[in-house]
């Protein structure tokens, strides 16, 4: 990210051409000055996100009422972020200990030495803290929310069909990050229903057992012709 007197250069410069374009135009908010307009107060709420929590507002935007406003919006936006990172936090080492209750339940259950083998159980969870910031999570969030949206949109309501989507779109997100952070970006996938690719299979393969098709539907229901061959 930018820093925040390079976010607040490129906002008030920005700024004062929309208002030299404002007084060429005559006052007639032509599509250009739109435009400046926009970018301007795009680029203050940028600034607000990357000030919070400890910078205050730059005096290169704070006598323009419409970038103090923009400006606030980000600053707020990064304070739900802030929120919603606390908890993939907690989540996150939720799922950790569970990982590892179970992995101790299973080593008791074969007789095992749990003391013996915890080196090996915990190389196999996740690690103790994700190997992402608030800024990775905000990013990953945001994009993985748009493939939710987009898998919705293709799905044609059936649920089924939509995890498959979604899963295709996350696994290959997860191969633009490095190894250890992929972990982290599947906690958050997981609150939109993202399963591994072995978990997707298994259930896979029960509908089929049952008489399903990948849409979640019968010979009698699925209009894809999945029944047809």
């Amino acid at each position: 990210m930018q820093d925040t007197f390079t976010l607040a250069l490129e906002a008030r410069t920005t700024w004062a051409h929309f208002r030299i374009a404002i007084i060429a135009s005559e006052g007639a908010q032509t599509g250009a000055v739109k435009v400046l307009a926009d970018e301007a107060g795009a680029c203050a709420q940028r600034l607000g996100f990357a000030c919070y929590p400890d910078s205050t507002m730059p005096y290169l935007i704070s006598d323009v009422p419409e970038l103090i406003q923009r400006w606030s919006d980000g600053y707020a936006e990064r304070a739900d972020v802030q929120v919603q990172y606390t908890e993939f936090l907690a989540e996150y080492a939720e799922d950790r200990q569970n990982a590892e209750d179970d992995a101790n339940q299973m080593r008791a259950e074969a007789g095992q030495d749990s003391e013996s083998d915890a080196a090996s159980s915990i190389a196999a969870v996740a690690p103790t803290v994700p190997e992402i910031d608030a800024e990775t999570f905000h990013r990953s969030h945001a994009r993985i929310t748009k493939m939710a949206d987009e898998a919705v949109r293709r799905c044609g309501l059936s649920h089924e069909y939509y995890v498959r989507l979604l899963c295709g779109t996350v696994e290959a997100m997860l191969l633009e990050f490095a190894p250890e952070m992929r972990p982290a970006i599947a906690v958050i996938a997981q609150r939109f229903d993202y399963v591994t690719p072995d978990e997707l299979a298994t259930a896979e393969a029960e509908m089929a057992a049952h008489g399903y098709c990948t849409h979640g539907l019968t010979a009698q229901t699925c209009p894809c012709g999945c029944f047809e061959h």
